[in-house]
């Protein structure tokens, strides 16, 4: 590091405490809102470099304003008060005309990964000054501001692939750096500047690139899907999407899997799952994401070896011996997508299943889970509309396995709809809409409901969350009449 940008990091250092220890006023407040503006107006002018220096040097007036520090401000102007505001004024003059509402892509995306590379500067310079932790949360709320003001959100899911392909390019320290701020950016504000569609698209963007980088660079699966891996752990997208779009994903479609990267990624996400959440939670994570085997992210070649879909189970946290369940799942997926009859269905599920999978309590939640991926899939609204009809087609199959004597796997459906749930993140009205459809189309009796609502030993995850949800429908349950029940009372809706 050159002796220039040991004495800008001092003068920098010094000009906190200045702005720290000096007195309230027109000084302090001065230089910190006109150096603050000239900072933003890195980001709001459409001048690269003019805006950007001059931006960069208002904002180091910040907190400059009392003394003749605050020459260092773009305007140059010394005194109280004024000193900053001036600073900031020469940042934003250094800049060109405003830019009106949102960016085209290619400038979005080009002043986003301008931001990235100054907050990767900023972490690098001196290990941040010693860490100290003002400057890493000025910087990260550089970031954030940068993609406030580029008022471009239908470019973010374009500038998260950016930077995803920038963090490739980098060394691992570097490259934990996007990571981390990735993350934060996709969970930390409220709310997130990434939304769920937002990083969705990024991700399509992301897997149709990844065979082209991996040529370069043979680890980038890896590396993406620990990324990816820490944004489910997060809670930024459901594991269930990520395994949806690893299958579909690819130059083109479905071509990711086949070139023998998807695997690669789903193994990378689960393993960062894990050592974000545990052993346990990844796992519950794993099934309720409906993830019963890893053919689904496997070339043909490698399905067809034993021992590689064998090590693939392994790493993706499944069971070590072929779990029969495994091609129930992937004939009631492939048979659910064609459309078939309940009664082809269910005469299919008799002569393959065997007996003691029937008996088993994972055998009605996969059930209920494959039913639901297949009638709501990613969808986060109308869950009556989406539900009304598969649950109606198919409510003979979920009759045959929960009557007489396997009457206890009713309370099974609702575990397995609560484990779907979680896997969507509990959208709001989803599981009240489930349970309704099984209640209104006699799938589970209405005892059955309350014996759910009072298990507290079952270790499926996100029981608080599901009770919220459905809290309205039991009350409603409780108190409704036989006949003439009222459509809105189990909605799932709270009162405002």
């Amino acid at each position: 590091m050159g002796m220039e940008r040991e004495r800008e990091v001092d003068a920098w250092r010094r000009g906190t405490r200045i702005e720290e220890e000096g007195p309230p006023g027109g000084g302090r407040d001065g230089g910190r809102d006109g150096g603050r503006e000239g900072g933003r107006d890195v980001w709001r002018e459409t001048g690269r470099d003019g805006g950007r220096e001059g931006g960069r040097e208002g904002g180091r007036g910040e907190g400059l304003g009392a003394g003749p520090r605050a020459s260092m401000g773009g305007g140059g102007a010394e005194g109280a008060g004024g000193a900053g505001g001036a600073g900031g004024a020469g940042g934003a003059a250094g800049g060109g005309a405003k830019a009106e509402g949102g960016m085209d892509e290619e400038k979005a995306v080009a002043k986003a990964n301008s931001a990235l590379e100054e907050y990767l500067s900023a972490r690098d310079f001196k290990e941040v000054c010693l860490c100290m932790e003002e400057l890493h949360a000025r910087d990260f709320k550089e970031v954030c501001l940068c993609m406030e003001e580029l008022q471009s959100p239908q470019q973010h899911g374009a500038i998260l692939a950016k930077w995803v392909a920038t963090g490739l390019d980098k060394k691992e320290a570097q490259r934990k750096v996007v990571e981390d701020l990735v993350v934060r950016l996709c969970s930390e504000p409220k709310p997130a500047l990434f939304t769920w569609a937002q990083i969705e698209q990024g991700l399509v963007r992301v897997f149709q690139d990844l065979e082209d980088w991996s040529v370069d660079a043979p680890k980038a699966p890896q590396h993406v899907g620990r990324l990816i891996g820490r944004l489910v752990a997060a809670g930024a997208i459901p594991l269930a999407d990520v395994a949806r779009l690893v299958k579909a994903g690819g130059a083109e479609e479905g071509s990711l899997v086949e070139m023998g990267e998807g695997i690669k990624v789903m193994v990378a996400v689960v393993e960062a799952v894990r050592e974000e959440k545990g052993e346990k939670e990844a796992g519950e994570m794993v099934r309720g994401a409906g993830i019963e085997g890893p053919e689904g992210f496997m070339d043909e070649r490698a399905r067809g070896r034993k021992e590689k879909v064998e090590e693939a189970r392994k790493a993706l946290g499944l069971a070590g011996a072929a779990d029969p369940l495994e091609a129930v799942a992937a004939h009631l997926t492939e048979g659910l997508a064609k459309g078939e009859p309940a009664e082809a269905v269910l005469k299919w599920l008799q002569a393959n299943t065997p007996p003691d999978a029937v008996s088993s309590p994972a055998f009605p939640r996969l059930l209920m889970r494959s039913l639901l991926q297949h009638a709501i899939g990613s969808s986060t609204a109308d869950f009556k509309k989406l539900l009304e009809g598969p649950v109606k087609k198919y409510a003979k199959v979920f009759q045959q396995y929960a009557s007489g004597k396997q009457k206890a796997n009713q309370i099974q459906y609702l575990f397995g709809a609560q484990e779907f749930a979680e896997s969507r993140r509990h959208p709001q009205g989803l599981l009240a809409a489930v349970f309704r459809a099984l209640y209104d189309l006699d799938v589970v009796d209405e005892p059955m409901f309350f014996k759910w609502q009072d298990d507290n030993k079952d270790p499926t995850p996100g029981k608080q969350k599901a009770y919220l949800d459905v809290r309205n429908f039991l009350n409603w349950l409780s108190t409704a009449p036989e006949e003439g029940m009222e459509e809105n009372g189990a909605s799932g809706e709270e009162d405002s």
